[in-house]
């Protein structure tokens, strides 16, 4: 009797994984010999970032979705016969995105998923957060170019001067001002220097995870905080950025002692000679890359697990860095392998990801083929429609049929003035009110260091389509006039410091019509592409005909997309 349930109950799974499987294998549509099926339109649908996912309700809505992936293997097929899957590119495509995915995935389960957060950890972090500190530093990769930009601050030089010759980071240009930082989010032994400076004093080095520092305190503000409930998520965001850093500074460490990460002393120091001899003017524009013999190209920088990084390699890494982010004057041997460290710890994260297996995952090979095919379906469009031009036929009836919506964009050119609380914002707009200079108050009280040295005012202009990314801030300024000010509103994360802010709507450029001329110049590729579409088009439409592809409607009808 036992025996008899045992099988029964097999033969009842078995019937269940078979009913599971011959429904995702139910056949949508043939295309030629190559059948789309169910198990296919729903990976197609879950490949959509969840946010971007269209409900598909409706059974023309199912079909409209199918018909595209159809479409897409139609193209995919036709590309592969007229040999574009064995495109060099698009093969590299596939594997930079593999690996590129299962770091991802490698991080978000081993890195950040392994992070939790307490609330005695966000009730601590938000009372160190009572005041705030406003900096200037100097952001470097070596002690000794730390201390040469320490000595240069105590020769008599000031530390925005010292920051544009020594500093790696963006501050460097706004004298190494890096705004008002509040304790909690940086290494412990930075915040305790930092605490023991008085306003107007200068750290001596600072070790700052991997790097240096020389920090200046510029003055501290007590703040007014939020309620401690309200700033949970903004705590938790926080703690959870510097438990992020943490782990990977350990688990690098780990990674350079397992991969037996080397470097070439001898190497080492003639880039690090030569770095510093293409920037020996101290004056110049920083980061200028040195030069190689084709000899000295080929020599071995560093080396780990069976892979080696020769000058050529590096150089070619390090062109791509913006200027100041690269060694540059004063370098030494330290400073280039601290560069190594980081390039060669981020190919430790490759392999790691891959040893543990994040490479054979299905969601991580499916976005994997996903660019493969990309790369290889863009190619094959590309060569089918590389003979369309645009003659003026085209574009005259292109500007006859869109003429109404030919048009230039509202032009923006604003100032600000950012201060932490919504009570300091208050204040501010109450004086501008009763007749204060706008710069003059940006230049005194905003407390953003991007701005306020010019007065509040955003060196870029927006234009209404850039501005919309910020609706709240839009909304404002789209109905005020040249010369007025708004009242207090939330500073938009991206635009600095956490705060609020007051804004002076400095120049506003009406719409008006683009002419026929202005319509080639600005629009020409855009005409280009409409062209190459209906050229496509046709192509595809063609081709659907020939093979006689159709959307079967009963098994369609049956996926219900709102359980997917």
């Amino acid at each position: 009797m036992k025996s008899r349930l045992v099988l029964l109950c097999f033969a009842c799974l078995a019937a269940l994984l078979a009913s599971c499987t011959s429904t995702d294998d139910r056949v949508v549509a043939q295309v030629g010999d190559y059948e789309v099926t169910v198990g296919k339109i729903k990976a197609e649908y879950l490949a959509i970032s969840e946010h971007a996912r269209p409900p598909l309700a409706s059974l023309d809505e199912k079909s409209a979705f199918a018909k595209d992936v159809v479409a897409k293997e139609v193209i995919r097929i036709e590309a592969e016969r007229a040999g574009f899957g064995d495109m060099p590119e698009a093969i590299e495509a596939r594997e930079a995105m593999l690996q590129n995915k299962a770091w991802q995935t490698f991080y978000e389960e081993q890195i950040k998923g392994k992070i939790s957060i307490t609330e005695e950890e966000m009730r601590a972090l938000y009372d160190k957060q009572k005041i705030a500190y406003h900096l200037a530093w100097i952001f470097t990769r070596s002690r000794a170019t730390a201390q040469a930009a320490l000595d240069m601050i105590r020769s008599g030089k000031t530390l925005g001067e010292a920051a544009m010759v020594y500093s790696i980071d963006p501050s460097r240009s706004r004298d190494g001002d890096i705004g008002f930082r509040p304790l909690g989010t940086m290494p412990a032994n930075v915040e305790e220097a930092i605490e023991a400076l008085e306003p107007g004093e200068i750290s001596d080095v600072i070790p700052y995870d991997g790097y240096y520092a020389v920090i200046r305190l510029i003055e501290t503000r007590e703040r007014e905080q939020t309620d401690f409930e309200s700033s949970r998520i903004g705590l938790e965001s926080m703690l959870m950025t510097k438990k992020i850093t943490d782990r990977q500074k350990e688990l690098a460490a780990q990674y350079l002692e397992k991969y037996k990460a080397t470097y070439n002393e001898d190497v080492i120091e003639l880039v690090a000679a030569r770095t510093r001899e293409a920037n020996r003017d101290i004056g110049g524009e920083p980061g200028r890359l040195p030069e190689f013999s084709e000899d000295e190209l080929g020599l071995v920088l560093a080396s780990h697990a069976g892979d080696q990084w020769t000058v050529g390699r590096y150089m070619e890494r390090i062109a791509t860095v913006r200027d100041f982010g690269r060694p540059s004057y004063g370098a030494d041997a330290e400073v280039i392998k601290s560069v190594m460290r980081d390039y060669m710890t981020g190919e430790f994260w490759i392999l790691e990801a891959l040893d543990m297996g994040y490479g054979e995952r299905e969601d991580v090979v499916a976005a994997a083929d996903r660019e493969y095919e990309m790369v290889m379906v863009t190619a094959f469009h590309d060569d089918l429609v590389k003979d369309v031009v645009v003659d003026d036929a085209a574009f005259q009836s292109f500007y006859d049929e869109y003429r109404e919506q030919l048009k230039t964009e509202p032009i923006y050119n604003l100032a600000i003035i950012v201060v932490e609380t919504r009570g300091e914002a208050e204040e501010v707009y109450e004086e501008l009110l009763g007749g204060a200079d706008f710069a003059s108050l940006a230049r005194t009280r905003s407390i953003d260091p991007n701005t306020a040295p010019s007065g509040g005012k955003i060196r870029e202009t927006f234009t209404s389509t850039a501005l919309q990314q910020f609706p709240d801030v839009h909304d404002v300024v789209y109905e005020m006039e040249e010369g007025e000010i708004s009242k207090p509103l939330l500073l938009p994360p991206a635009w600095g410091p956490e705060g609020f802010m007051v804004i002076k709507l400095l120049m506003k450029e009406e719409p008006r019509p683009l002419t026929l001329d202005e319509v080639k110049t600005m629009l020409g590729p855009r005409v280009l592409a409409l062209e190459q579409d209906k050229v496509f088009s046709m192509w595809l439409s063609e081709k659907m005909e020939e093979l006689d592809v159709s959307v079967n409607p009963d098994v369609l009808s049956s996926i219900d997309f709102s359980t997917l």
